[in-house]
C-alpha cells in the first residue's frame, strides 16, 4: 500500500499544494489561467473529467508496476 501511495503521489507531483499536506490541486497552478473561460459544452463543471484523468494516470503507473489495485467481493470488482 505505501508504494501505490508513493507512486500516486508522484503522478500527482505537480498537483501538490504544498510538501508538507496531501492536499492537491485538480488542476495544476500553470493550467488554471487556461481555465478561465468556460467550456463550449460542459460550462465550469469539469471536476470529474479531470478526476477520471488523474485516477487514469494513477492506475495506470499502478498496473506498469505491476501493483493489485483490485479487490473482488463475490462477482463485484473495486
Amino acid at each position: 500500500m505505501i508504494e501505490a501511495e508513493t507512486i500516486a503521489h508522484q503522478v500527482m507531483v505537480g498537483h501538490r499544494v504544498n510538501r508538507k499536506r496531501e492536499f492537491f490541486h485538480l488542476v495544476t497552478e500553470s493550467d488554471v489561467d487556461k481555465l478561465a473561460t468556460p467550456h463550449p459544452h460542459f460550462g465550469y463543471d469539469l471536476a470529474d473529467d479531470y478526476l477520471y484523468t488523474i485516477s487514469v494516470l494513477i492506475e495506470k503507473a499502478w498496473e506498469d508496476l505491476e501493483i493489485d489495485y483490485t479487490c473482488e467481493k463475490g462477482n463485484q470488482y473495486f
